[in-house]
This record gives C-alpha cells, structure tokens and sequence, in this order.
C-alpha cells in the first residue's frame, strides 16, 4: 500500500529544507579562518585608568574596555588576505576590513601600536606573544593620530596587537627668578650675612659682594631676607633693601616681599651700613716717682699692668696720663740702672682725680668708666734724716688726728641685692652699716649712682634696679663705699652678681 503525502506536508517539507539551505549558507558565509587579539600597556599612567575600543570585525564584534597589562577576547574573524600559494581562499569571504579603534583618552597620548603574529598551514599555530614575529609593515595600516589600526590576517593566522598609551606630561608652572645680592658699607667691613629666600637660606656666611645666585622660583609671592651671620649682630649696622625686576622694569621694592610673574627678573641688594660704634668705656691711670730727698740720683722704671711705661725716671718723673679699659689695674716700680729698690723705703697712694673716695695703697686700682687715677710712688733713701721743723709740709695728706682708742668708732658696710636667678622686674640693692658718709653704685661697670645720705628705712642706702632694662643673663653689681676719716676704716668695695632670668614655661596641670 503506498502512502501519499498531503499536500500540506509537502509544503511543510519544502520550507524546512529551504531553512536548512539558508543556515549552511550562511554558516559557510562567516567560516572562520583567522583570529585577532588587542593587548593594553599604560605607560607612567594610573593603573586602574581603562581605555575603550570600538572592533570593526567581521563577524562583528561589541566594544569592549582594557587596563595596562590587559588584553581583549581572542576574536574570531574573517580573513581577507590570501597566503601565498593559496590562490583566492579567502576571496569567498569578500575579503572584510578588519580594524580596531582606540577611543581617545583624557591625559594620554596613544604612542605606539605593534602587531605580532604566528602562521599555520593546516591548523593555527601556537598563541601570540611578545617574541613573536613583527607583522609585516603592508599589511599593517596604523594611524596614532586616530588611535586604530588596519589588518590584513590570512588564513590561519593568529594575531595580536599591543596599544601602549603614555601619561602625558603637564608642562611645567610659569616660573621667575630672584637673586639676592650683600653690599656693606665700608665694603672692608668684616660682618657675615645669611641671604634668605621664602625663609631658607641660599647664602651662607657671606660678605660684600655675596649672593644667592639666580634662584628659578614659581610665579607668585616669594619673600627675601637676611640673617645675622657668625660673630655678626644685626644691631651694628643700618639695613636697606631695594628689589628691581630687570626683566620687565618697574619701580623698585623693598618691603622683603616680590611679586613673581612668569619670566620676571627680581634682583635685590641689602645694603648693610656699619653704625658708628662707641668706644668701650674707659678711665685713666697716671704714675710719678718721689724721690726723698729729690736731688737723689736714684732711677726707677714705672710700672701699669707689668709694662714699662716710664724708664730710668727720676724724682718728677711720670708715666703720663695712660687710658686703660675699666677693669683692675696694677701699679708698680721696678729699679732703672744703677739702682736697687732695697736701698730705699717705698710707699703708694692712688687716688681717683675724677670721683674721690678714699686713697688706695695696696698696688691695685678699680678702674670704672671715666676714673683718673694718679699714683704716686714715693722712694725714700734709707738713713736720710727727717725733715727740719721748718721745712715746709709735702703733699702727703696730712695725719688724722690721733683720738683715743676707746672713742674710735670703726666703719663696716653690708650689702644685700637680687636674688642669683630672678624673674621680677623690680629689684633693689641696699647698703648697711656704720660710718659711711658715700656710696656709689655700678651696674655691670657703669657708674649709676652715688649716694651721700641714706634714702632707705634704717639709715640704708639703696639703689632701685628695673630689671626690664637688663638683657636675660648674668649681671655684676659693685658698690664703693666710702667711711668718715674719724672712723679709721678704709674705703670697700662689695660686690654680687644676679641673672636675669625668663619666666619657666607652664606646665599643664595633671587631671587624672
């Protein structure tokens, strides 16, 4: 029995062959005979930065994004250049444009893209890699300028293609310079300068003529300075400063500030010029021998601080008037030629011309600011008989009257002042004691006062000292005391030191 289809079925049957034909055809339309790959490098960029390609693929292919060190999908793809020898095996294909394109990225520049490839003949061959052979430069069309790149891939063949991005590279801030140059007036002057830009120092130590050199700086507002150098006190000389652009010109600076515009020139010259500085205080000294009597032929070398300062002097004869800094001082003789100091008996009295006070014998004087001291030594040759009744007095200051021990009322003095460390800024010196008709007062050598009554309870004398005006640090104080002639007692000199000291810092208060 035989059996007819339908005519429905027929129908049916035609459609499903002609769609079975359609999809070998169009399976035969995208054979694939070559594959593509696309490989990143970042180059001094963020590596997390991604960059997107756009694939003009045949089969097509969607966009797709890459990081440094990353490479795409291996693409399967159409060939569209025949191997040698093959004849026109990839002509079915209608030979495709095969292209990738880097999308443009903010703060890159696409610098370079190398295509390597690996060939096989019946079958591909292994995976692309870095050693692999370069492709050939006909068929490679790179365009940097557009960031893609143009393929030719045979039949068989594997390739890849590395694009390297490098971080651009901002260009560099607006900049000016500036250049700090010493002028000190004597130009011979000694003091050393620290020359200073933005605060650090680009000139160390330096002298007349010294400089920073030309600083490149950035664009803006820079300062300039100076600093006192090694053994060198800003306080000894008068500063100017004048800034001049000699670039672009202008009217000159000179508040330590400079506006910096890009390509500016700024030249600045501190001028430092030497205060005239006081001489040290001093005070003098002047030394005359005595002769007894004075037609003796005795010669004597007058002495100040162990030197010579007269030689072979006799009666009358002087050291003239000697300036020496404040401070001890020493007075002496020594026998000149001829002459031995065991054949007479000497004796000293010094006294200070400017101020008074009582005499000094012992061979040394305090010499204070504006003291005249005059000396005089007296040598009286041995066995020399005393003077006639008539014979006229010298000027060795009379006797005191001689006055009953038990009525002699000694002089004696104490002195108490400031604290070793003190921190007020009110302090006072006083001076105690019995049969004292003077007292002067010096602080660090400077005469301050003399006081002839006391000005304190209890009969002292007392010197106020407002520490403000002191420098931090340690400080002398002396006072000389003179006593009534009556009392029998010689002239003193007491003494103290105190410092000036800061305030300690404040300590936090422990809170547990």
């Amino acid at each position: 029995m035989s059996i007819r289809a339908s005519r429905g079925t027929r129908l049916l049957l035609a459609a499903a062959i002609a769609w079975l034909g359609l999809a070998l055809c169009a399976q035969a339309a995208h054979a694939t005979y070559g594959k593509v790959q696309v490989a990143k490098i970042n180059n001094g960029g963020n590596p997390a930065d991604t960059f997107t390609f756009h694939p003009s693929l045949t089969p097509s292919a969607s966009d797709f994004t890459l990081k440094g060190g990353d490479s795409s999908s291996l693409y399967s793809i159409e060939c569209n250049i025949d191997r040698p020898g093959y004849g026109t095996e990839c002509a079915k294909w209608g030979y495709p444009a095969l292209k990738f394109t880097e999308v443009a990225k903010s703060g890159y520049t696409l610098t370079d893209i190398t295509c390597r490839f690996t060939q096989g003949t019946s079958g591909f061959a292994g995976a692309v890699t870095t050693t692999s052979a370069v492709k050939p430069a006909s068929e490679v069309t790179k365009d940097l300028a557009n960031g893609s790149v143009s393929l030719k891939v045979h039949w068989y063949e594997q390739v890849k293609c590395w694009f390297t991005n490098t971080k651009n590279t901002p260009p560099p801030p607006p900049t000016g310079t500036i250049k700090v140059t010493k002028e000190l007036v004597p130009a011979t002057d000694s003091g050393k300068f620290n020359l200073l830009i933005d605060g650090a120092t680009k000139a160390a130590n330096v002298g007349d003529g010294g400089t920073t050199g030309t600083q490149t700086v950035n664009t803006g507002v820079h300062t300039v300075g100076e600093s006192a150098g090694t053994g060198t006190s800003l306080s000894n000389y008068t500063s100017t400063l004048s800034c001049v652009d000699k670039a672009h010109g202008g009217a000159p600076d000179n508040d330590g500030s400079v506006q910096v515009d890009a390509g500016d020139a700024w030249e600045c010259v501190f001028t430092n010029t030497r205060k005239a500085t006081p001489p040290p205080p001093t005070g003098t000294i002047k030394v005359t021998k005595k002769l007894l009597p004075a037609t003796d032929s005795g010669k004597f070398n007058l002495v100040i601080d162990g030197v010579t300062k007269a030689a072979n002097v006799g009666d009358g004869g002087t050291t003239g008037t000697q300036t020496v800094a404040i401070g001890s001082h020493t007075v002496g003789e020594a026998g000149g030629t001829g002459t031995s100091l065991l054949d007479y008996d000497s004796s000293l009295t010094c006294v200070d011309q400017a101020h008074g006070g009582a005499a000094d014998n012992d061979g040394s004087v305090q010499v204070d600011a504006d003291d005249a001291w005059e000396c005089v030594i007296t040598n009286t040759r041995k066995g020399t008989p005393p003077p006639p009744p008539n014979e006229p007095p010298t000027s060795t200051p009379p006797a005191q009257i001689k006055v009953s021990p038990a009525r002699v009322v000694p002089g004696s003095a104490n002195m108490k002042g400031p604290r070793v460390c003190t921190r007020t800024n009110a302090v006072a010196a006083t001076v105690t004691g019995k049969r004292i008709v003077k007292v002067t007062f010096y602080v660090d050598g400077h005469k301050v006062k003399t006081l002839t009554k006391p000005n304190a309870k209890g009969g002292g004398f007392k010197l106020p000292i407002n520490v403000r005006k002191l420098g931090y640090g340690s400080h002398r104080l002396r006072a000389t005391i003179q006593f009534a002639k009556s009392s029998g007692t010689k002239a003193r000199t007491l003494r103290l030191s105190f410092s000036r000291c800061a305030g300690a810092a404040a300590q936090p208060k422990f809170t547990g």
